[in-house]
C-alpha cells in the first residue's frame, strides 16, 4: 500500500494554514499544520514522500533558521518558502540556502499546488535512489575479497588483461568474476555497477595522470 504524501505547512497565520490545507487535502495529500518551528520539529519526519511549505517570517525563528535547523536534524524533504509580496530578495537568499522553490503571497492555489507536486516528485526520486543504494550496499557486503579487488580495478577503468596480470589470474577468470559481480549486485551493466559502488562508498575512483574525475548520471530502475 502506497504511503500518502505529506506536506508540512509551517506558518504562524491560522488563515494561511487553513487555506493551504484546503488546497492540498482534496488532492489526496496529508497536510500537517504547524503554527511554529517548535510544532514543526515536534511533528517528526514522514515515512514516505514529503515536502515543507515554510513561511519565512515565524517570529522567534525566521524561515532560513528553521530550514537550517531542519537540515541539521536530518530532514531531507524539499522546502518551499512562503514570502510576502515585496520580500523576493529574502526568498532568493533562501534558495541559496537550499530551498527547493518559493511562493510569494498572495498566491494562486494552482501555483502553490504545482510547486508542491514538483517538490513531492523530487522527494519520491530521492527516496527511490536511497532505497536503491541501501539494497546495493547489502549486496556489495556479500562479495568475496577477490570480487571486491576486481570491483575496485573495474572502477579504476582497468581492462581485463591488466586486472588478470595484477591479480595473477586468467582473463577468463576475470570475466567470470565480472559477470558474477553484476548478477550479485543487480547492476544493469558495468557503468551502473561503478555508479552504485561509488555512491555506496564501496570503492573510490582513483584519478591517474591528472585525468578529470569521472561523473555519472543517476540511473534508477
Amino acid at each position: 500500500m502506497a504511503v500518502q504524501p505529506t506536506v508540512y505547512v509551517v506558518d504562524d497565520e491560522p488563515a494561511i494554514r487553513l487555506l493551504i490545507q484546503r488546497i492540498l487535502e482534496p488532492q489526496g495529500l496529508t497536510a500537517v499544520a504547524c503554527a511554529s518551528a517548535e510544532e514543526f520539529f515536534a511533528a517528526g519526519q514522514a515515512a514516505g514522500p514529503a515536502c515543507v511549505v515554510l513561511d519565512l517570517r515565524l517570529g522567534a525563528m525566521n524561515g532560513l533558521e528553521v530550514m537550517r535547523e531542519y537540515r541539521q536534524r536530518g530532514g531531507q524533504a524539499p522546502v518551499i518558502v512562503l514570502t510576502a509580496f515585496g520580500s523576493v530578495p529574502l526568498a532568493v537568499d533562501s534558495m541559496k540556502g537550499g530551498a527547493f522553490d518559493f511562493v510569494a503571497k498572495p498566491f494562486a492555489a494552482a501555483q502553490l499546488l504545482e510547486k508542491v507536486q514538483a517538490a513531492l516528485a523530487a522527494d519520491r526520486l530521492r527516496l527511490l535512489q536511497a532505497a536503491e543504494l541501501q539494497t546495493a550496499r547489502e549486496r556489495f557486503a556479500g562479495l568475496t575479497p577477490r570480487e571486491m579487488e576486481i570491483l575496485q580495478a573495474i572502477s579504476d577503468g582497468k581492462p581485463s588483461k591488466i586486472i588478470a596480470y595484477e591479480c595473477g589470474i586468467s582473463v577468463r577468470t576475470v570475466e567470470h568474476h565480472r559477470a558474477n559481480i553484476l548478477v550479485r549486485t543487480g547492476a544493469h551493466n558495468v557503468a551502473h555497477l561503478v555508479l552504485l559502488a561509488v555512491r555506496s562508498g564501496i570503492v573510490t575512483l582513483r584519478q591517474e595522470n591528472g585525468a578529470p574525475p569521472v561523473e555519472f548520471e543517476v540511473a534508477v530502475g
